[in-house]
């Protein structure tokens, strides 16, 4: 009498648990391969795709997938030094810092639908410089603040006065302030009176007054001193255009 052996094996994928009853034995992949499973080549195959099947071996095969994420990041501003000083109508500060884009991606992989590892490569930063300035209360805390690149801005000509310049008729301006450090003439037609600005390298102003030589873009400074003035005269000097306030 022959005897005749049926190799019996359990094939579990896919979330199926299946059998295999053969007359014949042969590879991982010859067995899952007669069930129309493939396998790719991230999937994990216990035992291994090439191997023989003994007899009443469970064969498991494991699913992977991997996922690729890229992730993105805006910092608006990241301090990266500043000032203070009260030399110009009130107490504000000066701060240089600078926005960051950050960009970087993330591996996740799932064995069956369950994640196992995660990864996340460098990150690529990209830098670009931010100038800000804010006005602060009486108790030194922010009470108003300008980026300064999302403000319009102009190249215009200095000029600068003083107390007590002959070509000055009075210590009281256009707009009825008493002369002062921070205030500044201007064409109105050009830069509207009642309004912040920010001028670097005299700090903040406040556009109170007019004079019959300030016309087009001419910017007339109040300053210390006849000797402060001369820093001034007929430089080229940038003006930010902040608000229209009713103060300053």
């Amino acid at each position: 009498m022959a005897l005749i052996f049926i190799s019996r094996n359990t094939i579990e994928t896919d979330g199926k648990i299946l059998h295999h009853y053969s007359f014949s034995k042969g590879t991982v992949r010859d067995i899952l391969s007669q069930f129309d499973i493939v396998a790719s080549t991230k999937d994990i195959s216990m035992p291994g795709l090439d191997q023989k099947v003994q007899w009443g071996q469970k064969i498991r095969l494991v699913r992977v997938v991997e996922t690729f994420e890229k992730k993105k990041e805006h910092v608006d501003f990241v301090l990266d030094w500043k000032s203070r000083t009260s030399k110009n109508l009130r107490l504000v500060e000066v701060q240089n810092g600078h926005m960051e884009d950050k960009i970087w991606f993330v591996k996740r992989v799932f064995h069956d639908g369950r994640e196992v590892e995660s990864q996340e490569s460098p990150k690529v930063v990209r830098k670009s410089s931010v100038q800000r300035l804010v006005l602060l209360n009486s108790l030194g805390r922010p009470e108003k603040i300008y980026t300064l690149p999302d403000h319009q801005k102009m190249s215009v000509v200095a000029t600068a006065y003083w107390k007590g310049d002959p070509q000055v008729p009075g210590v009281i301006t256009y707009s009825g302030h008493k002369v002062e450090r921070g205030l500044v003439a201007v064409d109105p037609k050009v830069i509207p009176l009642g309004w912040r600005l920010y001028i670097p390298g005299y700090g903040y102003a406040y556009s109170s007054d007019t004079g019959s030589k300030i016309k087009g873009k001419r910017v007339d400074l109040f300053v210390e001193n006849k000797k402060a003035s001369k820093r001034w005269e007929y430089n080229k000097v940038t003006v930010y255009l902040l608000e229209k306030s009713k103060k300053w």
